[in-house]
């Protein structure tokens, strides 16, 4: 007697929120502004995905995950999830340290090295990790490629 299954059909779709008010354009100062009034209102570290289109224009994003005060976990496949149904050309990730210090962490170059790498294999390049430091400056991986060298391991 063979028994009978059911799965689910799932849909996924992106749904907007709110609107985050930015200058087009294609900089890091431009994104690094965006990002600022993304993540104006953050209690805890957040992780964002910034989705680009071909030209490098930002077409959105999603805040992917929310932590504590000092820290946010992240996995690969949620940075990706989003930019495969938005069919965006490229993102930029980015998080907020609630604090006057952007420096990254060895988790935060260990994820970008791993975003980049699966970025690659999906053809959905990772041109930045921006990381904003909510009560001082930032840092953009792309300015700071000694970040992505294996000799800071």
């Amino acid at each position: 007697m063979s028994m009978e299954y059911v799965a689910p059909l799932y849909k996924l779709e992106l749904v907007r929120q709110r609107e985050i008010p930015f200058q087009s354009g294609t900089t890091t100062e431009q994104r690094v502004s965006y990002l600022r009034n993304l993540f104006e209102k953050s209690v805890v570290e957040e992780f964002a995905v910034v989705y680009l289109s071909s030209s490098g224009q930002i077409l959105g994003s999603e805040i992917i995950a929310a932590g504590s005060v000092d820290s946010v976990q992240v996995n690969l496949p949620k940075i990706f999830r989003g930019a495969i149904v938005s069919a965006c050309s490229s993102i930029v990730i980015a998080h907020c340290h609630l604090s006057d210090s952007a420096e990254p962490s060895f988790q935060d170059i260990s994820l970008t090295r791993s975003a980049i790498e699966m970025g690659s294999f999906l053809k959905i390049p990772v041109r930045d990790h921006i990381i904003i430091a909510t009560l001082g400056g930032y840092i953009a991986m792309s300015e700071n490629p000694h970040f992505l060298s294996e000799s800071t391991t």
